[in-house]
């Protein structure tokens, strides 16, 4: 009986039937030993049809053949959902079709995530294929890994819920976006503000995020406060020690963050503790440990990538991705920074495999697989565990820079989990003279274990993971614990406090986002909701997107213009901040976004149904419905449409001053729209029309009246 592997992609593809014994390479699919047959997709190979589909003929049609957007036509909520075969991808579709009729098994091999379930699902589904079929579940793409999830075939209706998760997501995601953009659009436009207002389940909370962050640092006014230090004498020339002043407990002169801002009581402290004397009141020691930082997810390495060597999110994706095709690392788009148990006995070999791609990292080879770090832990594991090196031995020079410094990284990681604890003492001096109370810590390093491992590194990566164990009595950070102290220092000892010294600092504004910071606050997404029930529900939640989803986003935002790239941070651009103006409530807040991704979570667990799950996205809707057409848009909320008459576009460039026009989207692409000469123009009766400078994809058309398109009312 012939058996038929769909895979997600022809790489997975390739990987499958070199495992079981390619024969004949065919037109869309392979020919293997022992009756086995291996096509593949290119990703979805089905996409949700367009409005178009499910309003009636009675609609009227536009000049781009498409039906006009009109307000009495919302909400479009469709009875029975449509899909369609990708107009460019129709072709493998049918061989798929085709190979689906000759055959009763079909083993499922879709990468491991939602979307590699719901995309090979969608297709047995839509070609109503009635057979057997079972899951292959791979984390990687090496020979092992490979055989393994060979030989260990799964139910596909074991991950079921994989899919629905994915398929309520697409319909939530095409509800929110059809509607509530034409909703917004068409009542802004009716008020003059004419651009295409794009709301997203995901994509509008996180561009709220970084406009509400780019207004903070407008905004953000710099305070004065004060620091003082004063140097301390030991008697019998037993050193000085400098420590840092320690003010008490509703301190006045302080302000809520406990910084000193009255400047008369700095000096007057200054003044008043120089040439005392004090008392060592305190003197501890304590040995500190360090665990070496845990796995990397995803996001994980976005971030580091980010902070590092400045990648965008897409890049670094697609560096992984390419890193897991080519065998090198395990699945890359997870949420997981742990490691299962069983996954331990294979550790020597892991480490040799990563040694031998990694020659010149000596200290490399000092890892002890017996060690055994936090990051094993079943209880921690989702469903897939963090990235890891697998056991392939590529080719490193054949890698591209990013991917060669990503892999470097993962490996890194890795080998630090099989080196010990970073060891160090921790010596804490309490000073008191006339009340007033000093602190000085210094850290003695006393194994460098993992640590050394990132010697010479910058920006200190390996900090964001490996955090101590607790806070450090007394620190407030690494520049606080460098004091040096004298070997004779001693409890109870008289001291001098020779001079106290006051410095002037000024507060910084919040940081602009790099992508990796936003990656960060969209997955900590608590610590930006001030409702203190939400605040706690979200910290259960995973943020707002997922790792296989946040790069797309943050990519999605800048295509559209919202977004724009500034050396290695993001800046909210003009539309971006008049889109968040006017879909501002529900749809900006990642509260809710965040909670729909528990739901999701629920769903793909088999908790909740896809369909109460839209239930209340219905509901959602046409609350958005009510509050869009009855939304009153103020001066400020369409400031930004009139910066571009003062010449400005929607990021705040000069326009052209041969055009010198007011810009207007394209309803249908958001592209620019272009004003252009008619043909049947003369000197003394000139004829204009706009077209869409997205031709020859996007084929929209407007007459020219009074110097702009004449956007069909609805």
């Amino acid at each position: 009986m012939t058996t038929l592997y769909i895979a997600e992609k022809p790489s997975v593809a390739r990987v499958l039937a070199d495992e079981l014994g390619k024969e004949v390479q065919k037109e869309g699919y392979i020919q293997c030993k022992n009756n086995v047959l291996i096509t593949w997709c290119f990703g979805h190979l089905l996409e949700q049809e367009e409005p178009d589909a499910y309003l009636p003929e009675t609609v009227p049609v536009g000049r781009n053949g498409r039906k006009l957007w009109r307000k009495i036509d919302l909400p479009i909520i469709p009875t029975t959902w449509k899909l369609k075969p990708r107009k460019d991808a129709f072709k493998q579709f049918k061989i798929i079709r085709d190979l689906l009729k000759q055959v009763k098994i079909v083993v499922h091999a879709g990468d491991p995530d939602r979307e590699g379930q719901l995309l090979v699902d969608e297709v047995l589904e839509y070609c109503r294929f009635k057979g057997v079929i079972k899951r292959y579940w791979a984390s990687a793409q090496d020979k092992a890994s490979v055989r393994k999830a060979l030989s260990h075939l799964e139910d596909n209706q074991d991950f079921i819920g994989w899919g629905h998760a994915a398929l309520a997501r697409s319909r939530a995601d095409w509800l929110i976006g059809m509607n509530c953009t034409r909703a917004y659009t068409l009542s802004a436009r009716d008020q003059g503000v004419n651009q295409l207002l794009v709301a997203g389940r995901v994509q509008t909370p996180t561009l709220s995020l970084v406009v509400n962050r780019d207004k903070e640092r407008e905004y953000f006014r710099a305070k004065a406060y004060y620091t003082l230090a004063g140097l301390f004498y030991c008697p019998d020339e037993a050193g000085q020690v400098t420590a840092r002043w320690k003010p008490r407990d509703g301190q006045e002169g302080c302000d809520e963050e406990g910084r000193l801002i009255d400047k008369a009581l700095a000096d007057r402290l200054c003044k008043a503790l120089s040439g005392q004397s004090g008392c060592l009141t305190s003197l501890t020691e304590e040995d500190k440990k360090q665990a070496c930082p845990k796995g990397l997810s995803g996001a994980d390495i976005a971030i580091l990538a980010s902070k590092r060597w400045g990648y965008t999110a897409q890049q670094t994706l697609d560096a992984t991705q390419s890193l897991y095709e080519k065998k090198l690392i395990t699945y890359p788009r997870t949420d997981s920074s742990f490691l299962p148990q069983s996954q331990f006995g294979e550790a020597g070999e892991v480490l040799e495999c990563v040694g031998k791609n990694n020659p010149d990292e000596v200290l490399w080879k000092e890892a002890n697989p017996a060690l055994k770090s936090r990051i094993w832990n079943d209880q921690k594991v989702t469903a897939h565990h963090a990235i890891i090196p697998t056991r392939h031995k590529g080719s490193m020079p054949a890698l591209k820079p990013e991917e060669r410094n990503i892999y470097r990284a993962i490996c890194q990681n890795y080998v630090a989990q099989f080196f010990p604890d970073h060891l160090y003492k921790l010596k804490t001096a309490l000073f008191d003279v006339e009340g007033e109370q000093f602190v000085a810590t210094g850290r003695t390093v006393t194994q460098m274990g993992w640590k050394v491992l990132y010697q010479g590194q910058q920006n200190g990566d390996e900090e964001e993971q490996g955090k101590p164990e607790g806070k450090d009595k007394g620190s407030e950070g690494s520049e606080n614990e460098g004091a040096v102290f004298p070997v004779s220092l001693r409890e109870g000892m008289v001291v001098l406090c020779y001079k106290v010294t006051s410095e002037a600092k000024q507060t910084n504004p919040p940081e602009a986002f790099t992508e990796g910071s936003l990656i960060q606050a969209m997955i900590n997404i608590q610590k930006y909701v001030s409702d203190i029930k939400q605040k706690a529900m979200l910290k259960e939640t995973d943020g707002i997107g997922t790792a296989a989803t946040r790069a797309a986003i943050i990519e999605e935002l800048v295509r559209k213009g919202y977004l724009e790239r500034k050396k290695k941070t993001l800046i909210s651009t003009g539309v971006g901040r008049l889109v968040i103006a006017c879909l501002e409530g529900v749809l900006t807040e990642p509260a809710i976004t965040a909670l729909f991704e528990r739901r999701l979570k629920e769903i793909q667990d088999g908790k909740e149904g896809e369909a109460r799950f839209l239930t209340s996205i219905y509901d959602l809707i046409n609350k958005e419905m009510e509050k869009a057409f009855s939304k009153s848009f103020t001066e400020s909320q369409a400031s930004v449409s009139d910066r571009k008459k003062a010449g400005q576009s929607q990021t705040g460039k000069n326009l052209s001053a041969a055009t010198n026009e007011v810009s207007y989207s394209c309803p249908d692409c958001n592209k620019p729209l272009v004003k252009r000469e008619a043909k049947s123009s003369t000197k003394k009766n000139p004829r204009y029309w706009w077209g869409c400078s997205g031709f020859p994809s996007c084929k929209a058309m407007y007459f020219d009246k009074d110097n702009k398109p004449e956007f069909v009312s609805k």
